[in-house]
Order: structure tokens, then sequence, then C-alpha cells
């Protein structure tokens, strides 16, 4: 039973938990896809890349080289794919009810919506605003299968609305800083035996910053760098089971989610710019989700007790610190002005001028190599997205 406890444990629920750890690449149950000109260069250059109003997200500091008002928004559409083969199976997983199959596909798909907005203050000072869903997707089994003892659907829910602040220090060097406040909600089910199907809802708000710094080291190059908090949850909520409903109650569970730093690298020449980026996030401190009783209610059995104040189950994560590396190229057909040429045009802007509106759609595809930490080996990725700012 260890064996595929632990395998459905980081599969089924972990994973599902991350939904596109790959696909979005970000690691653990994090999304990746964030904007639509971040996903089309492959996340290269996140920090330094001033693309769009989604600078608002990846580095504020940024916004001091978008002038007027700037909107972006994307949807983004991922397909996982979750597949558990069965080999060796222990215990109960070994022998399961005639009728069960090995789960099906788990993953479905999933439609990540995100908008941004920026506006130049003045020359020296920006604002922005970000929505968007930094955690989040899910997976759902079909049953009876093998692994329902451990997960038949978990999916978790996020939203954040990030408010942002840059001020231009000096022609060269930018600072900027926002405030997060995340939801999160989780359901996860199992198969709890002869107490029916269990079912667990849980949700909770929490705060967050993000610091961002932008260095122009000559008019085609620059550098820049953010730090994201981590936020922590205590998820509240209830547990469910559908035929032994003297177990039902409340339950609570800690929840921390990783701060991570990028350093990025963005440089123009004539037609073409590359952009290289080093992204890490501290997912080590999330080894365990343990899912506490906080009412009283009937004891189900040895492995599902009633106290208030019991563990009811715990997950077991036990991830290692992600590292992302990216490095992308873009061609224009016709050469993007200087940053000396944008803070000119930010200096002649003036404020009773109305923003110029217009609509901007590409198709932009690419490519993406990481090592994540729970995954242990590279993790590739093309993506393509469909953005209108």
């Amino acid at each position: 039973m260890g064996m595929i406890s632990r395998k459905l444990t980081s599969v089924a629920v972990a994973a599902a938990l991350g939904g596109v750890a790959g696909g979005a690449v970000a690691g653990g149950f994090a999304i990746g896809t964030q904007s639509g000109s971040g996903t089309g260069n492959a996340f290269a250059g996140g920090a330094a890349a001033a693309d769009d109003a989604s600078v608002a997200w990846f580095n504020p500091a940024l916004m001091t080289l978008l002038p007027g008002k700037q909107v972006a928004g994307a949807l983004n559409i991922v397909k996982p794919s979750f597949k558990f083969s069965n080999s060796a199976s222990t215990g109960a997983f070994a022998s399961p009810p005639a009728s069960s199959s090995d789960g099906g596909d788990g993953g479905d798909w999933a439609y990540i919506p995100s908008a941004f907005f920026t506006m130049a203050i003045n020359p020296s000072l920006s604002i922005g605003f970000a929505i968007n869903a930094p955690f989040g997707l899910k997976t759902e089994y079909d049953t009876p299968w093998r692994g329902q003892l451990t997960a038949i659907k978990s999916e978790v829910k996020s939203i954040n609305f990030n408010p942002s602040v840059a001020y231009k220090v000096s022609d060269t060097f930018s600072i900027g800083a926002g405030v997060s406040f995340q939801r999160l909600e989780a359901d996860l089910t199992n198969s709890a035996g002869g107490a029916g199907i269990s079912t667990l809802t849980a949700d909770d708000d929490g705060w967050g910053y993000n610091l961002g710094v932008m260095f122009q080291a000559s008019p085609n190059t620059r550098i820049g760098a953010q730090y994201r908090s981590s936020i922590k949850y205590t998820l509240e909520g209830s547990v469910s089971f559908s035929v032994a409903t003297p177990g039902n109650g409340a339950i609570k569970a800690d929840l921390e989610v990783p701060d991570s730093f990028s350093l990025s690298l963005f440089h123009s020449t004539g037609n073409w710019e590359f952009m290289g980026d080093v992204t890490w996030t501290g997912w080590s401190s999330l080894q365990q989700l343990a899912v506490i009783r906080t009412t009283t209610a009937a004891t189900l059995g040895p492995t599902l007790p009633g106290a208030a104040g019991a563990t009811l189950t715990t997950l077991q994560f036990q991830w290692d610190d992600s590292w992302r590396y990216s490095v992308g190229a873009n061609y224009n057909s016709v050469p993007r002005p200087s940053s000396d040429s944008v803070s000119r045009s930010i200096r002649r802007h003036r404020m009773t001028r109305p923003a110029r509106r217009g609509c901007r759609i590409r198709i932009a595809p690419g490519s993406h190599l990481g090592f994540n930490g729970n995954r242990r080996k590279p993790a590739f990725s093309t993506l393509a997205t469909l953005t209108s700012s």
C-alpha cells in the first residue's frame, strides 16, 4: 500500500493541485501562464521585458517604461493530462473492486484569464493593477478506480488582486512595489470506504507583497529583478461523508504558498530582442498539508477520528525548491524605440491628452526548459497564446 499511496498522493492530489506544473511551467501547483506576452516569450525576460501592462505582475518597476494608459488581457487555454499506470500496487490498491479502472485521464480543459492595467501619473510615477489566478486547476478521475481511496476529484482555485506603484529614481533606475490580496479555495473528494464519498471543502484569504527593481545598463540593455512574498492561509471549511453523515464536521488546514525571486535580462539590437530569466521558487516550505478537525464528530474508524483537534488526514508533498531557466528571442518587423526614446516620450506625454486606443491580437508561440525540484528532472513545454491588448 505504501508505494502506490505515495505515488497517488503526488500525482492524484499534489499534481491535481498544480494541474499544469509542466504545461504552465511553474512547478508545484502554481500557474505560470499569467500573460499572453509572457507565455509567447516562453517566460524569458519576465522581470526585464516591458512588453505590455502585464509588468504590473512580473515587475512593477517596469511600469515607468510604459507611457499613458495601458491595458492587457489574456485567456490561456490549457489541457493537462494525468494518467495512472498500475505497477506492483500493494495493499488495498492491489485488489480494488472488480469494476475498478485505472481512472482514465484525470486532466481536463482549463481556462485561465488575466487582466492588467498601468497608468503613468507623471514622468516619474506610475501605478498599476493585476487580476490573475496564480495557483490552481484540477484533476478528476473516472470512478470507481484503483486510487479512489486517495483521490477522485481534486480542485484548487485562486484569484489575486495586485495593485502596485513604481517610481523612477533616475533615468537608469526604477523601483516598484505592490500588495496582493489573494483568495484560495480547495475541494477534495475521495472514497472513505464504508463511510461513502468524503468531500472536503475549505477556503481562506491572504495577503502578500512584491518588490521590483529595474536597471537600464545601456539604451538597449536592462536588468530587472522581482521578489514575490509567500502567503499564509488557514483554510477553514467542512468535511462530509455521503453515507456516514455523523462524521461530518468543521475542519481547518494551514497552507503557505511559496515566495519566489526572478532575475531577468533584456537586450535589443536592430529588429531583434534577446531575453533571459532565472526564477527560484521556495517550494521546500510546503512539506505536508494536515487537515485538522475543529469540531467534534462521530469517530468512523481508526483512520477517521472524530475528536476536535484530531488530524483527519495528511497530504505529503515533501517538495524541493524549484529553478526555472528561460531564454528567448523576438523579431520585430519594425525596430522598437530604445529606452531613451521611450523615456522622452513619457516626459512629453500630457495628462490631458486622451490615451490612444487600439487592439493588438497575436499568436505568440514559445518554448521553455525548466528544472522543478518536485519533478527532479527537466521539463519541456511549448505554448501558444492568443492575446489582445
